[in-house]
């Protein structure tokens, strides 16, 4: 995982970061250089200065749909910065939402999350989608949710991860039965590795897993996008194949 993909996963997990600006007494020399320097923007990467203004590279008109009027995720998010310690174990929680008859969408949102964090969430959820050419105007946006560990005390057979997945892949199941959408949007932080879908040695955020009569795209989560604007780029391409799907399937 890179730099700026594992900082946007931590901060939306609300896990404070630390970068010591000097060598710190008796600690053992690092292998490495002695300061991180990530190629971003954002100011909140910024280990010199806390007024640094952050400078986005151009986008086009069409990346510029994924930024909701007053974007949430340059107030940096005060509630996913609360300095909270990792927690054990692969934990996460779910929003699943029926958009129509051809997409449904998953989140992946941080644990106890706020309801300014949920509110700024659906506002580029709806950009989103109207970036992609979905009318959304009829969606109550009211979700299902499924939590991992299903319990606290629950003994697992398996690897956690291995665990995890299936019983994810058993709550997709049963949602896409009911709702029979032909594509499935998901958001992802914690669930991207266990759901990513190897092909020819690479990895495809957009496929079909077997036996499945759907789609699957992958990307980085709401939160995320929120929390580091620069994640939307990489967004806007993996979203493209189920561009092109929605826009076939309207004609």
């Amino acid at each position: 995982m890179d730099e700026l993909k594992r900082q946007a996963y931590l901060s939306a997990m609300g896990i404070q970061q630390y970068y010591p600006r000097s060598a710190l007494a008796g600690a053992k020399a690092s292998p490495l250089a002695p300061s991180i320097t990530v190629s971003t923007p954002s100011a909140a990467l910024s280990v010199d200065s806390e007024e640094a203004t952050p400078q986005s590279p151009p986008v086009s008109d069409e990346e510029a749909l994924l930024e909701p009027e007053n974007e949430p995720g340059k107030e940096r998010e005060q509630e996913a910065e609360s300095g909270g310690e990792p927690q054990a174990g692969l934990r996460f929680e779910l929003c699943y939402y029926k958009i129509n008859a051809e997409l449904a969408v998953i989140d992946e949102i941080p644990h106890h999350s706020g309801e300014k964090s949920h509110s700024h969430s659906l506002a580029l959820l709806r950009a989103i989608l109207l970036a992609l050419g979905v009318d959304s105007k009829d969606c109550q946006f009211k979700p299902e949710t499924f939590s991992w560990p299903l319990a606290a005390a629950l003994e697992m057979k398996s690897e956690p991860a291995l665990e995890a997945r299936k019983a994810l892949l058993g709550f997709i199941k049963k949602r896409q039965e009911i709702d029979l959408f032909r594509n499935l949007l998901i958001f992802a932080g914690q669930i991207d590795e266990i759901l990513m879908h190897a092909e020819g040695g690479e990895e495809a955020r957009d496929h079909q897993f077997a036996n499945c009569n759907y789609h699957v795209t992958i990307t980085s989560s709401l939160r995320s996008m929120l929390a580091y604007p620069m994640l939307k780029r990489d967004t806007w391409h993996h979203l493209q194949p189920l561009r092109q799907r929605l826009a076939s399937s309207g004609e």
